[in-house]
């Protein structure tokens, strides 16, 4: 079951990364009209620190919402890739350090700054491939985020998808993570409530 899943997944990263290739990169209007939805959303207003991602091409950027977040004196977070590539779970850096390009081709926080705790974190903002309105993400098949968040079940989490994004069903394995919630620039979903420890 579980192989048939992985399959399944691998199959559905191919056709949507050829279907966002035709859509072409985000514009800037999508993006901001996406992060002032979130922003008014009223998710984040009570969160001190915030996981934000730095967009590839074809993700909605995230630059309005760590403006407007640190202006409300919230702490926004970059991640950064493990040097152990082995080592699943992302690091979390201040988002006001220095960047370099990472060999996924994504700015990431310079590697000798500090990573936080996981557990200082209120809310992720999450990128992905594709989404479903159960919650259930897919990424791009190497498991940093879903082992992340599941260090930190307590936080909010917020998928972050342009709308051409959702399918009927995401493919899951035993160790994907469920959103809270979905943004997109139309929308905000919420997500069937998972169970979430004391």
């Amino acid at each position: 079951m579980q192989e048939r899943a992985g399959a399944q997944k691998r199959s559905l990263r191919k056709d949507i990364r050829e279907r966002m290739a035709t859509l072409g990169a985000v514009g800037r209007d999508l993006s901001i009209e996406a992060q002032e939805r979130l922003l008014k959303s009223g998710l984040l207003d009570s969160a001190r620190c915030v996981s934000l991602y730095r967009a590839l091409p074809a993700e909605l950027s995230t630059g309005l919402l760590e403006q407007q977040l640190r202006a409300r004196g919230v702490r926004v977070l970059s991640p950064r890739v493990h040097p152990d590539r082995t080592q699943r779970e992302l690091e979390l850096c201040d988002a006001d350090g220095t960047l370099v390009r990472s060999s996924f081709g994504i700015d990431e926080p310079h590697p000798e700054q500090r990573p936080v705790s996981l557990e200082v974190i209120d809310v992720f903002v999450i990128p992905g491939l594709a989404f479903d309105e159960r919650g259930r993400r897919l990424g791009h098949g190497r498991g940093h985020y879903d082992a992340t968040i599941s260090a930190n079940p307590r936080a909010l989490r917020i998928g972050f998808f342009r709308d051409e994004a959702q399918i009927d069903r995401v493919p899951t394995e035993p160790h994907d993570q469920r959103l809270d919630w979905v943004a997109t620039p139309s929308r905000i979903i919420a997500c069937p409530p998972r169970t979430k420890p004391r």
